[in-house]
Parts: structure tokens; sequence; C-alpha cells
């Protein structure tokens, strides 16, 4: 039997019991990937304009229509949707692409490794261009902009937060848009484990500018998870423990429910106002997710998924299942399993908020929960012939049909 608990894309439970099982920062421990094939490496460069792209902690891939950007040894790689071929992000001929060493390789040539030291935060192509962020050092983010095939690489922007590394960046028009983090040092000299300050942040690709969109957050024991652009808004989640709860083993197991508070907030974009316009501390764990219309929850019995009309506050139950295990949104499906560790696979529920259809799926053992849906992709991690469990997808058409006939995603 596989641990099939997933990085969903809300990832509301996962940020719960990490408070409620340390008194530590909130850290996600992401997979490990092991890669099981290797690409012949291709001096070549896609032809890509994309309007709207998306980075995605979860699987550590930057989406776009045409394909997605992952990292594989501290090199970009590129993956085409309608061909399936892997290219290396770099045109130079016989190029051994090379990452960025101290000792070994201080001046990088190769055009897809970043020419300094740094893990990257997030990447994308976006508009002709392919960005890169990198973490530079405490509360510290540097990007490097250049064009697909590596040509014209230069440092675009440099800002004083961190991008929290279980944030999305969400690329549209000229603007990308992520969650912010400042640390704060200890006596000792350590970063602090529960103090910091957080924000919406919005980097203009026109100017290189950054901008704070929302009040910097310094509550107590605070995160801010499920940051989304609909239409021509920044929605996202913010929740925080009073201060009044003691970070002792009791409280966390006991008393925290009572302390914790948690809110939907809107930015408008063309306004810049910011407004708060749901409070789901009542319902935090029944919360599923939202769209231009709706807010989505679970029954307090969980065993219903129900909308409620953001103008009117009707409801309407939009699905019905004995003891609903795990509910979320992802693109525009709501998805609910109801056995969270069944040693014969899952049946898995895809409710169209489209077409207002619900279809059923048994997916067999090996197999965690889809982690979210991009375009019609569906990606999630898998057992493979050979015993590897690594993050994979396929299409969402095949997904529902069963199939097995895995993409893996490095």
């Amino acid at each position: 039997m596989y641990f099939k608990f997933s990085i969903w894309e809300g990832d509301l439970m996962k940020k719960h019991n990490a408070i409620k099982l340390a008194n530590t920062r909130f850290i996600i421990v992401l997979l490990s990937i092991l890669i099981l094939f290797s690409f012949t490496l291709v001096s070549c460069s896609p032809k890509l304009d994309s309007s709207s792209s998306i980075y995605k902690y979860a699987s550590e891939q930057g989406f776009s229509q045409e394909g997605y950007l992952y990292e594989k040894g501290d090199v970009l790689w590129f993956y085409d949707f309608e061909s399936g071929q892997r290219v290396v992000l770099c045109n130079k001929p016989d190029c051994q692409h090379r990452p960025y060493s101290w000792d070994k390789n201080p001046d990088p040539e190769c055009n897809a490794v970043l020419p300094v030291e740094g893990p990257f935060s997030g990447f994308a192509m976006h508009d002709g261009f392919v960005y890169m962020f990198y973490y530079s050092g405490l509360n510290e983010t540097v990007v490097y902009r250049q064009n697909p095939d590596g040509d014209g690489q230069k440092l675009f922007a440099e800002f004083g937060w961190e991008i929290d590394f279980t944030s999305d960046i969400v690329f549209k028009d000229q603007m990308a848009y992520f969650v912010g983090e400042q640390s704060y040092l200890d006596e000792e000299g350590f970063v602090d484990s529960v103090k910091k300050k957080t924000a919406i942040l919005g980097l203009d690709l026109q100017t290189g500018k950054v901008s704070e969109l929302t009040e910097v957050k310094d509550d107590y024991l605070h995160w801010i998870i499920q940051m989304q652009v609909i239409d021509d808004a920044v929605y996202y989640n913010y929740n925080y423990y009073d201060d009044e709860m003691e970070l002792t083993e009791e409280d966390f197991y006991e008393a925290n429910y009572d302390y914790l508070y948690s809110f939907i907030y809107k930015i408008d974009i063309n306004t810049g106002v910011e407004e708060q316009v749901f409070d789901i501390t009542e319902c935090f764990f029944r919360y599923i997710g939202l769209d231009d219309k709706y807010i989505y929850l679970l029954s307090e019995d969980r065993s219903k998924v129900y909308s409620v009309n953001r103008e009117d506050n009707s409801e309407k139950v939009l699905f019905e299942g004995e003891s609903i295990g795990h509910a979320y949104k992802s693109s525009h499906y709501l998805i609910f399993i109801k056995d969270l560790f069944s040693e014969d696979g899952f049946d898995c529920y895809f409710y169209d908020l489209s077409t207002g259809k619900t279809t059923q799926v048994s997916r067999p053992d090996g197999e965690a929960f889809p982690s979210f849906i991009y375009e019609d992709l569906v990606v999630f991690s898998a057992t493979l012939e050979d015993g590897t469990f690594t993050e994979v997808f396929m299409s969402i058409e095949d997904y529902l049909n069963g199939k097995t006939d895995y993409i893996t995603i490095k």
C-alpha cells in the first residue's frame, strides 16, 4: 500500500498538519524525483508566445500552452506538448550543459543554466521570454530573463523578498504574481520559526519593478495559500493563529481550532483595492475553493459538496456521497476521493463545473491523488513498472478512462 497524500492545489490540510506536528516554520517536503529516462541533448529552441503561464510549485513545472519547463540537474529543459520532444534550452552547438560551480565552473557558458549559484524559486515561458527566479540569500530574490533559446540572458529584477516555496507564480498579461516572504533572525542568528512577514507581490514584466499588492501580513503564526488570478482580480486565502495560543503540544493538538482564523481576500488588479470577501474560519476544513461566481464547500457531515452563490448566497448541492475524505478544486473541476487508504487503489470523482457532469474513475494502488489539473492534463505521482515512485502526467481523458500510460515529468 502506498501513502496517497497529494500536494494538492489548495494545500490547506498540509499547511495545518505541519503546524500541528512541529513548532517550526511550515515546511513541505516534496517528493524526491528519480529520473527514469534520459534524452539526447538537442540544440534547438521552442517558438513560444504565451499570454498566460504558471509555475506550479507542487511539481516544479513552468507551464505554458505549448509545453512546460522543468529543471534537471540545475539545467532547464522544455517538454513540447505537441511533439512530445524534450530539449535543453540552449542553442549552442556541442554545449555540455554544465551548471554553475564555484570551483569547477564559475563562469558557465550554457544558456540553460543560471550564471550564479542558487536554487531555482520558479521559472516559466511567457510572452516570448523565459523568466528564472532564484533565491540569492536571506530575503533576497533575483530574476533573470532570456529568449527561449537562451540568447540574451540578463539580470532582470532584484527585490528584498523570498518567494514562498509553497507559492505558484502566475503570469498574466505583463505581470507575474506570487507570495513573498521575509524572515526574521532570532538572537542566535537563526531564522525565527514563527515570526515572518508575507504579502502578495506583483512583478512588472516590462519594467522589472516589484510592488506589494497587499498590506504586509505579520500576524502570529500565519500563512498565505491558494493564490489565483480570476479575470482582473487576485484571490488568496490568509490564515493565522491568535497570539494568545501558546506553542505547546497541548495547544497544538487540543486547542488550536479555537485560535485559528481564515479569510479570503480579493485584490482588484486595475484599482489596487484589496478587500476581505469571505470569512471561512468556521468552515476552514470544509472549504474547497472558489471561482468568479461561487464558493465551494463540503457539508459538515462530509457527505455533500455544494456551491454558494457569491451574489445572493443561495446554495446548491453538486455531489452526494458517503464520507468524502478529500475534496479540492483544480482548474474547472471539483475532485473528490472517498477511501483515502485502500490497498486496492481509490475511486476518484471529477465534477466538471462547465457541464455539471460527474465522472467516476477507479485508479490503481501505487498512485497518489491528482496534484492539479493544467488545461486538459492531470499531474500526479505514480509507481512505474520498475517500482520507482515519481511524478507523471496524462490527458484528463485518458485518466478518466482508467489508463496508466504515464508520461514522466522529468
